[in-house]
């Protein structure tokens, strides 16, 4: 017995060890460079970004919201300053406590939203200024052991490298960023579903052609069962302007996404499921979940044969050691994803057989019905 208890322990801390890296060092909200504005600097390029969160306000405005839970949903956006030479699948972090615009990733000009009303007021005016082609919304929910920023920050990075053209939406639920907090981040993850499901709602009341949701590691968790909700309350059929879904290392129970999609029909079958045999993340998390696959790291073709498309990242290079997040990290995962699945979502009959044409000069491989 006591043999078995070490052997639960070590894997669980090496567990909180390995997850840790789902997140990178903390940054400030709202603190500009005094000496030279990034909206006022040459070559950097700014992306606004809209906000829906469970979290908690923070007393310290340069963390926004914090890691605690909230019993109100509150909106915001956000400027994200891009420094002119970022390299794809890099966050460029500042060396001390004021962030250079030339070198660094900033966020800066956080405005809260006051009501719902306003939210979709101001989305409608940030869609109306593209041209009618671009008038989509991409919705981005981050994973474990996230803070605001942290999450501000990987959208940011998913936006410019991938090329996104439309308006980009953060749902950040309350992740404490501590890698101590798994059980925390999970529960909070799945008190987050009314949340996600109102922004779905809200949504489909603003003037975008339509929107794709991108969801990472426990991100998926909370989507998979705000979906489950939604259809077994009998409301997912008005998510009409639901284009793709794309799950990347979904930190979920095989067991659990495979009973959700037996409740959906073959049409609403929408997801892109990012998977890799190399994740090392996905592979802990499966010994402390009792042995029980995740879906990220699951055979690829298996994944496929639920009814959805399966992207294989197994053999991409990858500059981490985890292989946890190289939907981001990987510059030509990150392009191709963000060109061939999101902006080309309707690929006629049969998109597994597009998807493969598009794919055949990389190493990714796609499996599909």
């Amino acid at each position: 017995m006591v043999f078995f208890r070490f052997k639960f322990v070590a894997t669980a801390l090496f567990l909180v060890l390995i997850l840790a890296a789902c997140s990178g060092p903390k940054y400030l909200i709202g603190i500009d460079n005094p000496e030279h504005p990034a909206e006022s600097t040459q070559g950097v390029r700014l992306h606004q970004m809209f906000l829906s969160t469970s979290r908690a306000k923070s007393s310290d405005p340069a963390i926004y919201f914090s890691g605690e839970r909230s019993k109100t949903q509150s909106y915001a956006r956000v400027i994200a300053s891009i420094p002119p030479d970022h390299e794809i699948g890099k966050i460029e972090l500042p060396v001390g406590n004021i962030p250079n615009p030339k070198k660094d990733f900033m966020l800066i000009d956080p405005v809260l939203i006051a009501s719902e009303r306003d939210f979709i007021a101001q989305m409608n005016t940030a869609l109306d200024r593209r041209p009618r082609e671009q008038r989509d919304v991409l919705v981005f929910i981050h994973g474990y052991n996230y803070s605001l920023s942290d999450a501000l920050m990987r959208t940011a990075q998913f936006v410019e490298d991938s090329g996104y053209q439309g308006v980009p939406v953060l749902f950040s639920w309350a992740s404490r960023g501590n890698p101590l907090e798994y059980a925390y981040d999970m529960n909070s993850a799945l008190l987050a579903r009314d949340d996600l499901s109102n922004l779905l709602s809200l949504l489909e009341k603003t003037r975008a052609t339509n929107y794709d949701i991108v969801a990472h590691s426990m991100g998926n968790l909370l989507l998979v069962e705000t979906i489950r909700q939604l259809k077994e309350a009998r409301e997912f059929d008005w998510l009409t302007k639901l284009d793709t879904v794309v799950m990347a290392a979904p930190d979920i129970d095989f067991d659990l996404f495979a009973n959700t999609l037996e409740k959906l029909k073959p049409e609403e079958h929408k997801f892109y499921v990012l998977v890799s045999d190399k994740d090392r993340a996905l592979k802990y998390a499966r010994l402390v979940a009792g042995g029980v696959d995740r879906l990220g790291d699951s055979n690829a073709q298996k994944v496929a044969s639920l009814g959805v498309i399966a992207i294989d990242l197994s053999s991409v290079h990858d500059p981490s050691s985890l292989h946890h997040d190289t939907f981001t990290d990987s510059p030509e995962v990150v392009q191709l994803i963000g060109k061939q699945v999101i902006e080309n979502e309707n690929f006629g009959i049969n998109p597994t057989s597009a998807l493969v044409d598009v794919f055949a000069d990389t190493k990714i491989a796609v499996f599909g019905k």
